[in-house]
């Protein structure tokens, strides 16, 4: 059986890791811009940390029920990292922007449910349906949320 986790686990690990916030600018104060960064930071450390775990633990096994256990841990890992989002308060210049980045994280978890249900179905056709679901997911998940904190950083700097 061809392992499909590999390749998700990798991008899973980077989705958020390109977040860096720098809070500076006019209207809501430094101190407030930088707390709230901090806060995304260290949410997405959390989440690049669980990540590379999960991967970690996966090894080498690649058995359906295996694949889809970690599917599973990725799965718990992007809802934490959604929780921990929504329980930070953005500064009201970003708070659309911020959403959109919860949004994306959510739709993250969404799309991932999509592929375990896909390898419910252990059939040729079930395999390369889930298959396609993570290669998309992976293809479009990382720009989406880059967009999300470049347009969170404008914002920030006050540009």
């Amino acid at each position: 059986m061809v392992r499909i986790t590999r390749r998700f686990a990798l991008t899973a690990a980077a989705v958020l890791a390109a977040v860096a916030l720098v809070g500076c600018g006019g209207g809501t104060s430094t101190k407030d811009k930088n707390a709230y960064a901090e806060k995304v930071n260290a949410a997405q450390t959390k989440f690049a940390s669980t990540v590379t775990t999960v991967d970690q633990q996966s090894g080498s096994q690649q058995s359906l029920s295996h694949q889809r256990a970690t599917l599973a841990r990725f799965k718990s890992a992007i809802d934490a990292v959604v929780k921990d989002l929504r329980g930070i308060d953005p500064p009201p210049e970003v708070a659309k922007e911020h959403a959109r980045l919860v949004a994306v994280m959510t739709d993250f978890g969404s799309r991932i449910r999509q592929a375990d249900s896909a390898l419910r179905d252990p059939t040729p056709a079930g395999i390369t349906r889930a298959k396609q679901q993570l290669t998309s997911v992976t293809q479009t998940v990382n720009a989406r949320v880059a967009a999300a904190i470049a347009a969170i950083n404008v914002k920030l700097k006050g540009k």
